[in-house]
């Protein structure tokens, strides 16, 4: 975190108008510490849709470690992080929970927005969408998953950049598997489906899925920007799961 604003300083250039969570350590390169104080250093890990409060974090100081919020360690004295002192230090905990209260006011702000992936730009002819980047849902996360062929599903959520006809097409396999949609890859396994389905902003089509097909094109006109995309493949049971691979490429008119 401190990388942007200490080049900033040694190369003489403007800072950016948003807040940086760094700071320059140019004065400590140069060999001054005088003005350097004592500074709280912050990290979670969420993993998660939705992020949660104090969720596997830690509040760092030179000496103490905050963790989850609850647990105090006297890093000098425990590196091992092996005794709780948070009952006998409690200004530390209530410095460190302050910091931390601060810290996640100014990066919770936009939270329940979602980031799109941009699609349609000249900069990337052909936009590939994994499920990985599903929301909601319990999404297959990981090449293994993905062979495992699990009934899942979510919606990606996608910026259209120019108004236009575009095709989607949507598979099973990644498209450097050249595998069929109903077929089995070395240590994979298959899916029925027979229809496949995709709505985007208000544009909802189906088709039926030949056999050996790789991949089920759509062809649709889509309004600019920002929209949820859904897929599903189906088969005669009427039991689905989403497309786990989608590839958009905007036709030159």
């Amino acid at each position: 975190i401190d990388l942007l604003p200490t080049f900033i300083e040694l190369c003489g250039l403007d800072a950016p108008e948003v807040p940086l969570d760094g700071e320059s350590i140019a004065s400590l390169l140069r060999g001054d510490d005088s003005d350097w104080q004592d500074r709280f250093v912050i990290t979670d890990s969420q993993r998660l849709e939705h992020p949660v409060k104090w969720r596997k974090s830690s509040v760092m100081t030179d000496r103490w470690r905050l963790v989850n919020g609850e647990e105090l360690y006297d890093i000098r004295a425990d590196p091992g992080q092996e005794s709780d002192v948070a009952a006998d230090h409690p200004d530390a905990v209530a410095s460190h929970r302050e910091a931390y209260e601060a810290w996640w006011a100014s990066v919770s702000e936009r939270f329940g927005e979602y980031c799109p992936a941009v699609v349609g730009t000249e900069h990337e002819p052909v936009s590939r969408l994994t499920c990985h980047d599903w929301h909601e849902g319990d999404p297959p996360w990981n090449q293994t998953m993905i062979k495992q062929g699990p009934a899942a599903n979510g919606f990606w959520v996608v910026d259209i950049a120019e108004a236009g006809d575009y095709e989607i097409a949507l598979r099973r396999w990644p498209e450097e598997a050249d595998a069929p949609i109903t077929s089995a890859i070395d240590g994979g396994d298959a899916i029925q489906a027979t229809s496949a389905r995709l709505t985007i902003g208000d544009v909802d089509v189906s088709q039926p899925i030949d056999h050996g097909a790789k991949a089920v094109t759509f062809s649709v006109s889509l309004p600019a920007g920002e929209a949820k995309l859904k897929t599903w493949f189906t088969n005669d049971a009427g039991e689905d799961r989403g497309a786990y691979y989608a590839y958009l490429t905007r036709v030159e008119g």
